[in-house]
């Protein structure tokens, strides 16, 4: 439990500091339209940040150290989601694990190998109108993580209860915090996701403009 409060108040403290530097940086040097603000995910990321750090004084610097944990950023949790596919392939194939481990990365590999390419090589190939990188930033961010969140929430709201939830995270015991995690888990959580979802698409094929 312990160890859990630390990845959480660490986890979002970290995002929320880097939120608080990037977004005033880049109103400030870019504004809010398109090349600034008006920019997001792969965009805002690989396009803009780098030309702001390259108007900066030592930017060269900070923008190494940046990305540097940029890509820890990325291995570590490349390993976490990894590793279950490891672990259920191995259970279904009775794979060793250093053959499992070779298949997997081996899949991640040619799997990532279009995101790489599209904006050099490859960047005439677009689905939809969005080059390899956007695409699946759009798809996975945009539809299948709000998807899968609404489908938990209904799952562990409805099915599996919120009781059983609460007696695994050892929350069960704390009236408050019980209320609190059912109501949300049942009716606020649920709502917000569908107002995201729905913005999204929306957003994306230019009904509304966020």
């Amino acid at each position: 439990e312990t160890s859990v409060h630390q990845v959480e108040i660490f986890d979002s403290g970290v995002a929320i500091l880097a939120g608080l530097m990037i977004v005033p940086v880049v109103f400030a040097t870019r504004g809010t339209g398109d090349g600034g603000l008006g920019e997001s995910g792969p965009g805002l990321m690989f396009e803009v940040l780098p030309g702001i750090f390259n108007d900066m004084p030592g930017g060269s610097v900070i923008g190494a150290i940046f990305f540097v944990m940029v890509l820890l950023a990325a291995l570590t949790s490349s390993i976490s989601l990894m590793e279950t596919v490891v672990s259920i392939i191995m259970d279904k194939t009775k794979l060793s694990r250093k053959a499992t481990c070779v298949i997997v990365f081996g899949g991640a590999f040619l799997i990532g190998l279009p995101s790489s390419l599209g904006s050099s090589v490859w960047s005439e190939i677009k689905i939809l109108g969005f080059q390899f990188l956007d695409f699946f930033d759009f798809i996975t961010n945009n539809l299948i993580m709000p998807i899968i969140a609404l489908i938990t929430c209904i799952f562990v709201g409805y099915f599996l209860k919120p009781k059983t939830i609460m007696e695994e995270a050892n929350i069960d015991k704390k009236p408050f915090i019980s209320r609190m995690f059912t109501v949300i888990i049942r009716y606020v959580a649920p709502v917000c996701l569908v107002i995201i979802l729905v913005s999204s698409v929306l957003n994306a094929i230019g009904v509304i403009k966020i």
